[in-house]
């Protein structure tokens, strides 16, 4: 499967089927879950189901173009009224590797389907990385446009951050403390910061 983000129409039969087949990759994994369960666990006929999905890649994209949207949702709810460029830069970073690292979603599929998964991630994951590199930049951009001053690009330094939470995802056993949010935050304001701002 190739990683893509795909903007599905969001009638309320493709919301039914994409939660139905969350629910149940969730439950069982992409190997074990056929468009056939998923269009049953719909309520919809299958002939429904493949009008608005060919097939499974395509139902899958769709799907996680829907999380990812979500999840950036949530990221600039954390940032909404931060006027602060550093503090804005620390408060949706925290917020982006702790949704991914706690996406439900993700880390079932990546424990059930570990060898499907992983090339979405890595090997084919150069759409994703882009979105969330694109994501940052827009940020910084607007940082920068509101006086900030940067140390880079602004897609070198996006690119840098979105490898970082990346590898964060993958690979969970760090010494980075993570589990403290007060001690996570310090230490992306003593580097994060530092990377992205040239101090003023």
């Amino acid at each position: 499967m190739k990683a893509g983000r795909v903007h599905v129409v969001a009638s309320g039969r493709v919301e039914q089927i994409l939660n139905a087949a969350r629910e149940l990759f969730i439950r069982q994994g992409l190997r074990r879950t056929s468009l056939a369960q998923i269009a049953d666990q719909a309520r919809v006929a299958p002939a429904t189901l493949y009008r608005l999905f060919a097939n499974r890649e395509t139902l899958v994209t769709a799907l996680l173009s829907r999380e990812t949207d979500a999840l950036l949702a949530v990221v600039d709810a954390s940032v909404d009224g931060i006027d602060d460029p550093e503090e804005g830069l620390v408060a949706a970073f925290l917020t982006f590797v702790r949704a991914l690292r706690e996406h439900d979603l993700l880390q079932e599929l990546i424990a059930l389907d570990r060898d499907l998964v992983l090339p979405l991630l890595t090997t084919e994951g150069d759409a994703f990385l882009a979105i969330g590199r694109d994501y940052l930049a827009q940020h910084l951009v607007r940082a920068r446009d509101q006086g900030a001053v940067l140390t880079a690009d602004p897609e070198v330094v996006a690119e840098i951050f979105a490898r970082v939470a990346h590898s964060l995802i993958l690979t969970t056993r760090t010494v980075l403390p993570m589990q403290d949010d007060s001690r996570l935050a310090e230490l992306a304001r003593e580097t994060f910061a530092r990377l992205a701002f040239v101090p003023g």
